[in-house]
C-alpha cells in the first residue's frame, strides 16, 4: 500500500478490485489509502462510494474525505461532511480543520473561513501552529492581512521554516 498514492486511475482501480477480492477493504489503513488515493486522482465519486461502504470509520477517514472534497473546491459538501463527523462518535481536530482552512484559501471563500475558525475557537483548536498556520495562510489568501497578523501574534510559537533546513 506504500505506493498507492502514485498509481494511474487504471491502476489504482485493479488494486482496489484485488483488496475487494481479498476482502481488505474492510481494513481501515487500506480503505484510508484507496480514499485518498482516488481523491489525489481527483475521482471523488469513488472515495465517497468507498467511505459510505466502510463498516467503520475512524479520524483518518473522515479527514481522508473532508480533505478530498475541500482540495477539490467542493466546500458546500466538505461543511456537510464536517457536520456529519460532528454527529458521530469522533472528535475532529486541528487536522481536519487544517485540510478544510486550505480548499477555503484557495477558493478564497472569507466567510467560511471566518466560520470554521469561530468553531476552532470554540473548540480551543486555534491556538496550536498546526491550525494557527492554517489559519494565517487562509487570511493572508483571502487579503486579509491584518486578521492573519492577529492569528501570527496569537500563535504560541512563531515557527520560521527555510526550505532545505532540518
Amino acid at each position: 500500500m506504500k505506493r498507492l498514492h502514485s498509481l494511474t486511475l487504471l491502476g489504482l482501480k485493479a488494486t482496489h478490485c484485488q483488496a475487494i477480492k481479498l476482502g481488505s477493504t474492510a481494513d481501515l489503513y487500506t480503505a484510508n489509502n484507496l480514499i485518498t488515493s482516488y481523491a489525489k486522482c481527483t475521482e471523488l465519486t469513488f472515495a465517497h462510494q468507498l467511505f459510505d461502504e466502510m463498516p467503520h470509520r475512524d479520524t483518518v477517514s473522515w479527514n481522508a474525505i473532508i480533505s478530498a472534497y475541500a482540495n477539490s473546491g467542493h466546500l458546500g459538501a466538505t461543511w456537510k461532511l464536517l457536520c456529519a463527523m460532528r454527529r458521530s462518535t469522533l472528535a475532529f481536530g486541528s487536522h481536519t480543520f487544517a485540510s478544510i482552512l486550505k480548499g477555503v484559501a484557495r477558493a478564497r471563500e472569507f466567510q467560511l473561513g471566518q466560520q470554521l475558525h469561530s468553531v476552532m475557537l470554540k473548540m480551543g483548536l486555534s491556538e496550536n501552529v498546526f491550525s494557527g498556520s492554517a489559519l494565517l495562510d487562509m487570511y493572508a489568501k483571502c487579503g486579509r492581512v491584518d486578521d492573519a497578523y492577529v492569528v501570527f501574534r496569537s500563535m504560541p510559537v512563531h515557527a520560521i521554516t527555510c526550505p532545505g533546513m532540518h
